[in-house]
């Protein structure tokens, strides 16, 4: 399995004059059976903190992915349970 970053896009969401307000980074999985294709959006701290060594930044995408694919988990389910409470 592995995870190779394809790209980093900064966030300026209060004007380019302003500090970076976050960190979108593409990515493509490679070995998982399941693979979102949406950018992994992290804050600047989070990257500033790990762009020096490529290992730290993949960790960043892999936590990132995860938390990500337990909400939608926990979405999904919650909306199964109400076509269930429907019925």
């Amino acid at each position: 399995m592995r995870i190779t970053i394809t790209g980093i896009n900064f966030e300026y969401n209060d004007g380019f004059d302003k500090p970076c307000t976050g960190v979108n980074l593409n990515y493509i999985g490679n070995g998982f059976d399941f693979n979102s294709t949406q950018p992994v959006n992290i804050t600047n701290d989070q990257y500033e903190a790990s762009k020096d060594d490529k290992d730290k930044l993949k960790e960043v995408v892999a936590d990132k992915i995860i938390a990500d694919a337990t909400k939608f988990i926990e979405d999904v389910q919650a909306y199964k349970d109400s076509l269930e409470k429907a019925e």
